[in-house]
């Protein structure tokens, strides 16, 4: 299709008619022209005659082209342009898009790409405004459809993104990204066996279980875990290994390192959803795929003891038991993610003043304190052992001072006896029984 309006390319010169012609007037010269041209015999003038035709009976064809005659190269490049700054300056694309959009209005590559800006820019309600313009004039469009429900996901409107997946999966019922979308819109609304419905149709969409299915095997097992459901779990386990490359054996795609990555954030997600035996049996698991590398193990086993400090920094601010101090001092480093560093420093040092000051006050309660502390939260007194070794030394200098026996604790109200013990990995004290991919799940039972 030709931009310049005074070229000889010209759909209005190609149909004979003015720019200003009706609809009726560029229909009866379209017929006019093809009546006098054999497509076998002249096959190029024809489609030229079908291609004009085409474009100016459709009003939404014709205006994007009108906008597009005089300045297609000047948007062409403002798109090409953002296309290429979308992943180093969005911000920047974000400027030469909308600029591309106000030339124009109508042309659907720079508003797509738009959408897609605006979305890395966290501005959803932008993007959507974007994705429902495009819906008006291409309402059949599955994979328009699809990237729309993906923004209201992301917003937690999860009725509404269902009701549009729905219209792209009736258009195309073997959507294999639809499908995916859907499930996790089940599992975020608690509707686990619809979840697992909706993966298992994507993963049989097209007749064969490979590498291509690795993110819905990996929601799937997700799910069962979930559901305490071992059987299915230890099924689902070992049908990603099936499709993922068997050990030792040549990987030039990378399967088996982008299979880890991917099962390393299902598992930092479920972090904050307090699914510890979930993100535990996943590190498990992922600690065992083929080829994998002394960092991505380490990293397996970082993120199962996030899971365990998530729970137990959780459950302490629920403790009427635990001293406030450290209620801060857990909601800070381990429920805070987005804490910065420098108000995590001082957070620890408010913590360290106010246990020192508890110690002056009664040194035999939070002796005892000390000790619950780290029979009831071991992963916490593990990452904080310094602290409360530091803490409990204190404790013991002070009924020394007092003329007061460490063993003597105090109220027979107080908690049970003992001083902090220096703190062994957690890990290493699990049973065998309960090590290994569904240890943990079968071992709480």
């Amino acid at each position: 299709m030709a931009m310049d309006g005074g070229s000889e390319d010209s759909l209005y010169t190609v149909l004979g008619v003015a720019e200003t012609a009706t609809a009726d007037e560029i229909k009866r010269a379209y017929y006019q022209l093809v009546r006098q041209v054999r497509p076998d015999a002249d096959p190029k003038t024809y489609h030229t005659f079908q291609n004009a035709g085409v474009v100016l009976s459709d009003p939404r064809k014709r205006r994007e082209y009108d906008q597009l005659r005089d300045a297609g190269r000047r948007v062409e490049v403002l798109t090409d342009q953002a296309a290429a700054a979308v992943a180093s300056d969005p911000q920047k694309a974000f400027g030469l898009l909308k600029a591309a959009v106000e030339i124009a209005p109508d042309a659907p590559r720079p508003r797509l790409l738009l959408a897609h800006v605006l979305t890395r820019l966290n501005d959803f309600m932008g993007a959507e405004k974007q994705y429902r313009h495009l819906l008006k004039e291409r309402p059949f469009d599955e994979t328009l459809m699809y990237r729309f429900a993906r923004c209201l996901f992301v917003q937690e409107r999860y009725d509404d993104a269902e009701r549009v997946l729905g219209g792209a999966v009736r258009l195309n019922p073997r959507y294999h990204d639809a499908h995916i979308l859907l499930g996790r819109i089940y599992e975020k609304s608690g509707q686990f066996g619809a979840a697992i419905y909706a993966l298992e149709k994507s993963i049989e969409n097209d007749g064969a279980e490979d590498y291509a299915d690795f993110d819905a095997l990996l929601r799937l097992l997700t799910l069962h875990l979930r559901m305490e459901n071992g059987a299915e779990a230890e099924s689902t386990a070992q049908r990603i290994m099936a499709v993922l490359p068997a050990p030792n054996t040549p990987d030039p795609t990378r399967q088996c390192e982008r299979a880890a990555k991917r099962m390393l954030d299902r598992a930092r997600e479920l972090v904050s959803e307090d699914a510890v035996i979930t993100v535990r049996a996943l590190a498990a698991l992922g600690a065992r795929l083929p080829n994998g590398t002394p960092e991505t193990a380490q990293a397996f086993a970082e993120v199962s003891r996030d899971a365990r400090l998530f729970a137990e920094a959780k459950h302490l601010q629920e403790d009427h038991l635990a001293p406030p101090a450290l209620k801060r001092l857990a909601e800070g480093l381990y429920l805070n993610r987005n804490l910065p560093e420098s108000e995590r420093a001082a957070r620890k040092r408010e913590v360290t003043d106010a246990l020192h000051e508890a110690v002056t006050t009664n040194a035999a309660k939070i002796q005892n304190v000390l000790e619950y502390i780290k029979r009831e939260y071991p992963f916490f007194s593990a990452e904080q052992g310094a602290l409360l070794s530091e803490t409990a030394a204190r404790a013991v200098r002070r009924l020394a001072i007092n003329g007061e026996s460490s063993s003597n604790m105090g109220n027979a109200a107080d908690l049970p006896p003992g001083g902090i013990a220096p703190v062994e990995s957690p890990e290493a004290a699990l049973p065998a029984s309960r090590k290994g991919f569904m240890g943990w799940f079968k071992g709480k039972k």
